[in-house]
């Protein structure tokens, strides 16, 4: 059985919309713009293209997540 090292994990964007909750590919590219908080992706191909292939690092994805929820908890 292998440990998974969530600072070396990457996770493609399912994965991403399944953590923050949200349904479309088109609604995480909302954020990605509007939220400058929101960890960067990572190139996965050498393609410059428009729609190359990217992911994310799940620590930082999984930071951002507790991020937003200890603000609520201070919010309250």
């Amino acid at each position: 059985m292998s440990i998974i090292d969530p600072t070396t994990t990457l996770i493609r964007a399912p994965e991403v919309l399944r953590m923050i909750g949200y349904k479309s590919r088109d609604s995480l590219d909302r954020l990605r713009k509007s939220d400058p908080t929101f960890p960067k992706p990572v190139p996965i191909s050498n393609s410059t293209a428009r729609n190359a292939s990217i992911a994310w690092t799940l620590s930082e994805v999984q930071e951002w997540v507790e991020t937003r929820k200890q603000r609520r908890d201070h919010a309250a």
